[in-house]
């Protein structure tokens, strides 16, 4: 009888060992690889195409659940007793309750990591759906319609406000110029019709904010702006717009 134990117990360790090395890495997968890039491959409306990342984890929230934990955790729970019993049943048996208790380990990380991804993805994909949403308001505004600019990374605003104080790009403490070179060549290239109109609306909005009013052939738009460092040198970034007037719609 013992020795037959003991041999369940061999195989059953490599089992255990496979299973939990792969419940840990989409877990290892999930808690390395930042939200944002498990989105989508693109965007249609406001439908977003999944790719490999989203549809992993709409697999574990839901599929996996019926196809894979629910059949084989009373499985793995039979295995742990197995290898308690052995464990304790052997413990005067140094090569037995070794391997006892080696099974045991490792079912009881096989049963937590397994338990635990399902939870895991349905929490990754609250926040999936949170970047999601920020992707939809920042290409089609939310229902003020305003529109909300990415950002920019904290080491590329530490460079810009070096180069700025240096006078290598000091245009970036102009919220005027940043708008200009933002219609030229960044993120509000859609905005630009024709001969472009800035005037400062507004400053000192907020915490250190200012309002540029656009004008074109075209549009009439809000341009708001936030300031790095909250200082009156600090460069200044796009933050959101909103069109005022659009006589592309007027026409249609």
């Amino acid at each position: 009888m013992k020795n037959f134990l003991l041999s369940i117990s061999r195989s059953l360790s490599g089992f255990l060992a496979a299973v939990s090395i792969v419940a840990f890495l989409p877990l290892y997968i999930m808690f390395t690889v930042p939200a944002i890039l498990w989105v989508g491959s693109g965007m249609s409306g406001n439908n977003f195409i999944d790719n490999f990342g989203s549809f992993l984890v709409k697999f574990l929230e839901n599929d996996y659940l019926i196809f894979f934990l629910f059949p084989f955790l009373p499985l793995l729970g039979v295995f742990l007793i197995l290898s308690v019993f052995v464990w304790i049943y052997y413990r005067h048996d140094k090569e037995a309750g070794k391997v006892g208790f080696k099974n045991t380990i490792l079912g009881i990380l096989a049963i937590f990591f397994l338990v635990f991804l399902p939870i895991k993805a349905s929490q990754f994909n609250y926040k999936i759906q949170e970047e999601r949403s920020k992707e939809i308001i920042q290409f089609h505004g939310n229902d003020d319609g305003t529109v909300y600019s990415r950002g920019a990374d904290k080491e590329f605003l530490k460079l810009y406000q070096t180069l700025a104080d240096e006078g290598i790009q000091a245009w970036r403490k102009d919220p005027v110029a940043v708008v200009k070179n933002e219609l030229e060549k960044g993120d509000l290239t859609s905005l630009s019709h024709g001969k472009n109109e800035l005037t400062v609306k507004t400053t000192g909005v907020g915490n250190h904010g200012a309002v540029v009013l656009l004008k074109n052939e075209r549009l009439q738009a809000e341009i708001w702006l936030s300031q790095y460092w909250e200082s009156a040198d600090g460069v200044w970034l796009v933050k959101s717009y909103k069109i005022l007037t659009d006589s592309s719609n007027e026409k249609k």
